[in-house]
């Protein structure tokens, strides 16, 4: 059997200078989804191969726009390797 585990981090820190509406479709996208202001994100990504064909993968986002609370967010996936 394969016993390969990964892990990968990331974090992010943008500083947005934004003077328009942010409650359109428009800012959103122009934004990513961020808000004018500090903004932080993170990521955290395990990978593990379980024997020759499986791979199970664990991913957590995690994101402090400057005037909102702390979002979580959290995905766990098994993929076949063929």
């Amino acid at each position: 059997t394969v016993n390969n585990t990964s892990l990968l981090a990331k974090f992010t820190y943008s500083n947005i200078q934004f003077n328009g509406a942010t409650n359109t479709t428009i800012s959103y996208l122009m934004l990513d989804g961020l808000l004018p202001g500090k903004n932080y994100l993170w990521t955290i990504e395990l990978t593990k191969r379980l024997g020759n064909n499986l791979e199970l993968t664990f991913n957590y986002e995690g994101r402090k726009p400057e005037s909102t609370k702390i979002i979580h967010i959290g995905r766990v996936g098994i993929r076949a390797l063929l």
